[in-house]
């Protein structure tokens, strides 16, 4: 099974897109049962409730799937992916995410980049904390492929060739 890692602001939604045009009914965008932005993230458990409504589900992705939740299911190989980006690119897409199209326009950037949340996010999502170290150890162990949002369309055909050799890659891009 394909697991996408989405990142917040690198390209997710166009990945999320890509892996509904390749598996059709057998992708799901997932949530936790118990609530889309709070701990713990999807889990096995999560899964098994999933399997019940796509019981030949192929690929999965979620803002709340997470590199340190080792998802567990009898007989299912998981082959983890994201995509990352340029730290201050992302940061600075993500408040503007906040100032545009959450109607934040209050929001002050110096204020607002003190949050502990606002940092280290990719790292976080991989890690569950703010340690590169952690999480270059969980992408080593899981062998999580890891694309470059700056280089999309050739890490993309490397996640075609490395990892699923059933992706569609012809795209139009979302939420740009």
């Amino acid at each position: 099974m394909l697991v996408f890692i989405h990142i917040n602001k690198a390209a997710g939604s166009t990945v999320r897109h890509i892996l509904r045009s390749s598996y059709g009914p057998h992708h799901c965008n997932v949530e936790p049962w118990h609530a889309p932005w709070t701990d713990p993230p999807f889990s096995s458990n999560d899964l098994r409730r999933l399997r019940k409504l796509y019981p030949r589900l192929e690929s999965i992705a979620g803002h709340r799937v997470r590199g340190h939740v080792d998802l567990k299911e009898n007989g299912t190989e998981f082959n983890y992916f994201t995509f990352m980006r340029e730290p201050l690119k992302t940061c600075a897409s993500r408040f503007q995410f906040n100032v545009h199209f959450r109607g934040k326009t209050d929001l002050v950037f110096e204020e607002w980049i003190q949050n502990d949340w606002t940092r280290n996010n990719q790292t976080k999502m991989i890690a569950g904390v703010a340690d590169v170290a952690a999480a270059v150890r969980i992408i080593k162990a899981k062998d999580i492929f890891v694309g470059l949002t700056e280089r999309f369309d050739e890490s993309l055909v490397l996640l075609r060739a490395l990892v699923a050799n059933d992706l569609n890659i012809a795209y139009s891009r979302v939420n740009v």
